[in-house]
């Protein structure tokens, strides 16, 4: 998790252009926008597992700004036969966690 308070410069341009186009400078990342945390905000995925719980990589980060403040949260598992767990968590639940942990720490941060 990150959070950022931007004092002197406007975060908006550069997050806009970091985040909303992620995916054409990332390859086989998935970007969503959402509605309903901070003034904009990106989903940005990939799962690498093909439902494997073995091999492959699952990733998440939300990226919110809020006015002059930008936040981030991000999660990430690499599945291996070596690994001991072999139950992570499917991107869909933790995409839903990423997004009511944020918008709980925003609320508390203007608070």
């Amino acid at each position: 998790m990150q959070v950022d308070l931007h004092k002197k410069t406007d975060p908006g341009p550069e997050f806009t252009a970091t985040w909303k186009n992620y995916g054409d400078s990332h390859t086989d990342y998935d970007v969503t926008p959402v509605q309903g945390i901070g003034d904009e905000a990106y989903l940005v995925t990939q799962d690498t597992s093909s439902g494997s719980t073995t091999s492959g990589s699952r990733y998440a980060t939300l990226a919110v700004r809020d006015g002059w403040t930008t936040y981030t949260m991000s999660y990430s598992a690499y599945l291996s036969s070596y690994e001991s767990d072999k139950n992570p968590p499917a991107l869909g639940d933790v995409t839903g966690w990423l997004k009511t942990d944020t918008k709980s720490t925003l609320e508390q941060l203007k608070g």
